[in-house]
């Protein structure tokens, strides 16, 4: 009889003991699960969600990586609490839409932070790694949907492969930059050989010259407005110019009086001291 209580009372606490590891396990979070699967819960509070997007000209929109980005979204039953968005280069470490981002991630607006790839985020292998630091530190969870990349997942291959991928890009944008002289060069050399228009032609097929055509302009007379109390707006709308050649001209001007004004002040300086040769005589 007392065996059969002293075992009624073993397997109550068993059983008592593997409802709470088992109660336990459905809040943790296995760190070996694969990317983009989590642990869900009906008590669970979902990740608010952000998206970067980014193209680089104005003619190139960002629909194929909003569907991609909604649908991760959708399937993690994630709200989305914020797009941001630019139309520049991805080698830029300042942007508008990441500026506004990275100040909103310190402030925790967002929880998870979907972009497309990598090379969406930028093309600099620094700045993406330290912005991704910066989130990381801030608690955001950065994933690049297309990619398999989350830095959540807090093992070495998923760190080897956010090197890898950012190295890559990086080396992507660099080859495109020599592709990009290389076609200036040949154009400009064929310029010069008078085959644009014959043989050769630019992608516009406008034929332009390969160099913008120097503006033609009395710069006398900027300087002489300028003096006179005009502004630089209201210079260039006169002479018909751009703001930017009117400050360019002042500044170009500015110098070159800075550099009249210090080879006289060596030159009286030279007289005052005596011969330049230091041939001096003594009484």
């Amino acid at each position: 009889m007392h065996s059969n209580a002293s075992w009624s009372s073993s397997s109550r606490v068993r059983i008592s003991l593997l409802f709470a590891v088992r109660k336990e396990a459905r809040w943790t979070v296995d760190s070996d699960l694969p990317v983009g699967k989590t642990v869900t819960s009906a008590c669970a509070k979902p990740l608010r969600a952000a998206f970067y997007v980014r193209v680089s000209t104005a003619d190139q929109n960002c629909d194929l990586q909003l569907r991609d980005l909604r649908d991760y979204a959708t399937q993690h039953e994630w709200p989305v609490v914020g797009v941001y968005q630019d139309v520049m280069s991805g080698a830029r470490a300042s942007r508008p839409a990441l500026n506004k981002l990275m100040s909103d991630a310190r402030v925790k607006k967002f929880d998870c932070l979907l972009v497309w790839k990598l090379d969406r985020f930028g093309r600099s292998l620094v700045d993406c790694l330290n912005n991704i630091q910066v989130l990381e530190n801030c608690g955001i969870r950065f994933i690049a949907v297309t990619q398999g990349l989350d830095i959540d997942q807090r093992n070495p291959a998923s760190r080897l492969l956010l090197h890898v991928l950012g190295a890559a890009a990086e080396f992507e944008r660099s080859l495109i930059l020599e592709r990009t002289r290389a076609g200036q060069m040949r154009y400009r050399e064929a310029y010069e050989n008078g085959e644009v228009g014959h043989t050769v032609h630019s992608r516009s097929g406008r034929d332009l010259p390969p160099h913008r055509p120097r503006k033609i302009f009395d710069r006398d007379a900027v300087s002489c407005l300028h003096r006179q109390g005009l502004s630089r707006r209201r210079i260039a709308r006169q002479l018909g110019i751009g703001v930017g050649t009117v400050s360019r001209t002042l500044k170009e001007r500015s110098k070159s009086a800075c550099a009249e004004k210090d080879g006289d002040f060596t030159a009286e300086r030279g007289s005052d001291n005596g011969p330049a040769d230091g041939n001096y005589s003594h009484p």
